[in-house]
């Protein structure tokens, strides 16, 4: 699901940065690039992804998300698909 979840975001999201993680089923999304805010889970919220807020750790991860990747492979994609259609702010 790691690599999967990589070669989605890569596909769909090719603002998002990622880095596949060596040995979680948490995947970290830097997602600055899209233009969402220090809080991109409530953009994507908006469009039904339920994500982690990468500032839960503290204000290093602000334009993060967190991704819990221990789930189907169907879900994993619907929700790239879903996190594709993700617009910025303003």
């Amino acid at each position: 699901n790691r690599m999967q979840f990589a070669a989605l975001l890569a596909e769909q999201l090719p603002l998002a940065k990622h880095r596949p993680p060596a040995a979680t089923y948490l995947a970290w999304v830097d997602t600055r690039g899209m233009g969402l805010g220090d809080e991109p889970v409530h953009a994507f919220r908006r469009v039904g992804v339920e994500l982690r807020d990468g500032n839960d750790p503290g204000p290093p991860g602000a334009g993060h998300a967190r991704a819990n990747l221990a789930t189907s492979l169907p879900i994993l994609e619907q929700t790239v698909a879903a996190m594709a259609t993700v617009r910025p702010l303003g």
